[in-house]
């Protein structure tokens, strides 16, 4: 047993503080913690606890905070150890006067609780948002959102750090000029990572409100509920910043989205976890290399934990708030019928016309006349479904513009030619004796084969997509294709153009401006519905993983941290500040360092 809440709700429960420097209830009173004077913030680095013992870059000072890092992680307590620091805490308290217990959780009085391995869960649906929120906030330098201005810059001042991202001061007035960093867009960069959001088209399943928050003439995207963060982490952002940013910083950044991707798989055992238990610190450190501290907020550190915390609990999805928020989401009209209630039981009605073209092709007369003297000596070798099956289908077949099947729905391409939507992508996997190949295309036909009224067979016809001219991955290890190199083009059952509907799998299609003809593949998946897979399928969900060379061998080289090649030199200096004009509050939380107890 355990409790599914939101971070300030983890206080409530726990009596643990979740404000001031020990906020972090997993590290406890080990928690690492910096004071920004200027930013007036604390911030929650200093990810090198969890390297490995050896690791080269606990000795760098120079690309992380200044200093060395040589303690180990942070010791997770038991129950027995939270009431003995409660005694302690109410006692005497700590040293410099923080108590970070408040109370003592209700839950104790259950002779169990203080036995659970795991007694409170973090939330992945708002740790995911917040994260999000952090990413996209910094690279569009939106007012209000970034988390690199002149205050985290003069930080770096007071750290010593980082001297090329110092403000440069302008020797005739007030005015400071930031220099560009390297996460940092310039404006073609900011129209093409927005014109890809702003264009795309995801299925039903996932969020189509995105479009409506991206406002490409302001550089901005606001408005983002959780579900969109959601499906922009896991899938739209990787995609976005390819051609945007210098690749080693793309590729760090795809990685901590693909964090993300992998801890929401439908599939975990512990070896997995254990491997993206020791990535994720890596990536958290390469972070700290680009970001400023400011970036580093609690929702940044809690991401250490969430892969220790699937290792002892399982898959996310029975641990996160979605399905609570949804329960709770506010209802109106509740003496009517909700319409949002009535979509997911209404049926696609059919067309109910002749297919037209050639006939479905039947079996041979002599199979038939074989099977027919087998059915009147009423021999075991035919069996019920063989009988009906050796008849044919009926001649007059029904056709759909849309079909349900698999917790999918699919439409045809031309159904949706005028929707914001994207529901004609297709995916089938098929086995060969080597190797599993993935076959793309689009919906272009629904049909429905009736053998006599006893069974009825809907039959899915594509354009495939050629996977040996018309589809490759680029350098991050994305699937991209192309659908002017088609292969089965013709309508008869002989080229092979059709596939059963239980057999496919939804996916869609973004179209990558940067290569033209060429969309990028992402699989849909089913919101409601908990995939639990094949019996037999007992490994870990396919990610897209990258296969650009590793990184971390090289802490010097990892990123610049100056945007040098930039084409207009104007572009150098991201942001010029008058000093004299700065007030105290610049859009950003300022609360004192007393009050955050």
């Amino acid at each position: 047993m355990w409790t599914i809440n939101d971070f300030p709700a983890y206080a409530n429960l726990s009596g643990w503080s979740t404000k001031g420097q020990y906020v972090c209830p997993c590290c406890g009173i080990e928690t690492t913690s910096r004071w920004l004077r200027h930013g007036k913030k604390i911030c929650y680095m200093c990810h090198r606890r969890w390297l490995a013992p050896n690791h080269k870059w606990r000795l760098n000072s120079r690309d992380f905070d200044g200093t060395r890092e040589l303690r180990n992680p942070p010791r997770r307590i038991d129950g027995s150890d939270i009431l003995r620091q409660m005694d302690e805490s109410r006692e005497e308290g700590l040293a410099n006067g923080a108590q970070p217990w408040k109370k003592k959780s209700i839950f104790f009085t259950l002779p169990y609780w203080q036995y659970n391995v795991l007694r409170h869960n973090l939330d992945v649906m708002h740790i995911e948002k917040n994260v999000c929120d952090n990413i996209i906030g910094t690279l569009l330098n939106q007012e209000g959102k970034s988390k690199d201005n002149y205050k985290a810059r003069v930080d770096l001042v007071d750290m010593g750090i980082r001297n090329m991202l110092h403000p440069q001061p302008s020797p005739k007035s007030s005015i400071m000029f930031l220099p560009r960093a390297c996460y940092q867009m310039t404006n073609k960069e900011k129209d093409a990572f927005l014109s890809i959001l702003k264009n795309v088209k995801t299925p039903d399943e996932c969020s189509s409100s995105i479009p409506r928050c991206v406002h490409i003439k302001q550089h901005k995207i606001f408005g983002l509920k959780s579900y969109d963060c959601h499906v922009l982490m896991q899938e739209l952002i990787p995609i976005a910043l390819r051609g945007t940013l210098p690749d080693k910083v793309t590729s760090v950044l795809i990685d901590f989205c693909n964090f993300f991707k992998k801890i929401c798989s439908k599939v975990l055992n512990v070896e997995f976890l254990e491997h993206l238990e020791s990535q994720i610190a890596v990536t958290l450190c390469q972070l700290e290399t680009m970001f400023p501290p400011s970036f580093f907020t609690i929702m940044v550190h809690l991401v250490i934990h969430l892969a220790y915390e699937a290792k002892v609990a399982g898959p996310v999805q029975y641990r996160w708030m979605y399905p609570i928020e949804r329960f709770n989401r506010p209802r109106r009209n509740d003496d009517e019928i909700d319409s949002t209630l009535s979509d997911n039981v209404t049926f696609l009605h059919p067309i109910g016309r002749p297919l037209g073209g050639k006939r479905p092709q039947k079996l041979q007369i002599g199979k038939r006349k074989r099977i027919q003297r087998l059915d009147e000596q009423i021999s075991p070798q035919v069996t019920h479904e063989l009988r009906w099956l050796a008849r044919g289908p009926s001649e007059v077949v029904r056709r759909y513009t849309g079909y349900a099947i698999n917790g999918f729905r699919f439409h045809t391409k031309k159904r949706e030619r005028h929707l914001k939507t994207q529901n004609s992508g297709v995916v089938v996997k098929t086995k060969t004796s080597k190797d599993e190949i993935d076959y793309f295309g689009q919906l272009t036909d629904i049909i429905q084969l009736d053998y006599s009224g006893k069974y009825k067979v809907v039959l899915f016809k594509c354009n495939w997509v050629d996977i040996k001219r018309g589809v490759k991955k680029d350098k991050f290890g994305l699937t991209l294709v192309n659908f002017k190199f088609l292969k089965h083009t013709g309508k008869n059952i002989c080229d092979d153009p059709f596939v059963f509907a239980s057999q496919a799998k939804k996916g869609f299609y973004v179209y990558d401006e940067r290569n033209k003809d060429w969309h990028v593949v992402l699989n849909a998946k089913v919101r409601d519905i908990y995939d639990m897979g094949d019996e037999e399928s007992n490994k870990v969900e396919e990610i897209h993983e990258q296969i650009m060379h590793d990184t971390s061998e090289d802490t010097r080289n990892v990123i610049d941290l100056v945007r040098v090649e930039v084409e207009d030199d104007n572009d150098f200096f991201e942001v010029v500040v008058d000093v004299d004009n700065l007030g105290d509050n610049e859009n950003e939380e300022e609360e004192e360092w007393e009050n955050m107890f």
